[in-house]
C-alpha cells in the first residue's frame, strides 16, 4: 500500500523499479540476466529468479509471520541464488494474497544499509 514511500530509499541504494508487465519477454529476460537483486511481493512474479545470475540475490516481501510456504526460498536455493525476506503489516484484509501490504519504510532502509553498502 505504501510503494511510492519505498521508492526514494530504493532509488538512493541504486535499486530501479520496473514493472515487468511494461516489457515484452525478451526485455524482462535481458533486464534479469543483468540484475543483481529481484525484489518482489510473495507470488508468481517472484518465478523471474530463473533468469538471474548465479550469485544474485531474491528479496521476497512476505506477509508478516507466514511461515508455510516458503517455495521460493526453496527455488532460490536450487539456482544458487542468496535469498532474504522482509515482512509486510498487512494484509489490512481478506486474503494474505489480495494485497493491502505495507513494507514499514525503516525495515527497508536498514535491510538495504546492511546488505547494499556492506556487501
Amino acid at each position: 500500500m505504501n510503494e511510492a514511500e519505498l521508492h526514494p530509499i530504493l532509488s538512493r541504494y541504486g535499486i530501479e523499479v520496473v514493472f515487468m508487465e511494461d516489457l515484452t519477454f525478451g526485455d524482462q529476460v535481458r533486464l534479469l540476466a543483468q540484475a543483481s537483486v529481484l525484489f518482489g511481493l510473495h507470488g508468481a512474479g517472484l518465478v523471474n529468479m530463473l533468469f538471474l545470475a548465479k550469485g544474485s540475490s531474491v528479496v521476497e516481501i512476505r506477509i508478516q509471520g507466514d511461515r508455510s510456504n516458503n517455495c521460493y526460498f526453496s527455488l532460490a536455493s536450487a539456482l544458487d541464488l542468496d535469498y532474504y525476506f522482509l515482512e509486510t503489516s498487512g494484509p489490512l484484509s481478506g486474503h494474505p494474497l489480495n494485497g493491502g501490504h505495507e513494507l514499514v519504510p525503516g525495515v527497508l532502509e536498514a535491510f538495504l544499509r546492511r546488505y547494499v553498502d556492506h556487501g
